[in-house]
């Protein structure tokens, strides 16, 4: 069997997976699906929201390659455990330092150069700089959190849960 025929293996045992599941949990994931997209809009400007962005992309990519290298035995959760757990980590430790001064909401600033020098004065750059912007991103990465958080539970369990046999 061919690495790409086991990919396409492990392909099918994910979806059946998927499909196997009840439908709120199927609800729950697309809801994390469109959340988690929304990193577009933060992207250029936020560190963070380039990390929760590069897990989203990644995590269905590890779940293929934990089932081919690993068999049936890794589907539901190994990836997002993982792969989600020094996101949450890391989130937490980054919001702290986000929320703003009591009685204040300081305008975001682009964290990277080239969002500097390309956006400068234009109508996106001003956004980024609106406390709008920052206050939408604040409430954004809290509901990032939330998901991440939530959805770990529910996967650490189920992670255990196959280990334990």
């Amino acid at each position: 069997m061919t690495f790409a025929d086991r990919i396409a293996d492990a392909l099918a045992v994910l979806g059946a997976y998927s499909d196997g599941l009840a439908s709120w949990v199927q609800y729950w994931m697309l809801f994390m699906t469109v959340v988690l997209n929304v990193s577009l809009a933060f992207v250029p400007w936020r560190v963070e929201a380039r990390w929760v962005l590069a897990t989203a992309f990644f995590t269905p990519i590890v779940a293929v390659l934990f089932v081919v290298l690993g068999g049936k035995h890794y589907v539901g959760g190994f990836a997002q455990v993982v792969l989600w757990t020094p996101l949450a980590l890391y989130l937490l430790a980054r919001r702290q330092s986000l929320a703003p001064p009591l009685g204040a909401a300081p305008a975001a600033r682009p964290d990277s150069d080239a969002a500097r020098m390309l956006l400068g004065r234009t109508a996106l750059g001003r956004l980024a700089r609106s406390r709008a912007y920052d206050a939408a991103y604040r409430a954004w990465l809290t509901l990032v959190l939330a998901i991440v958080l939530v959805s770990l539970g529910f996967d650490w369990t189920n992670v255990l849960k196959r280990l334990a046999g």
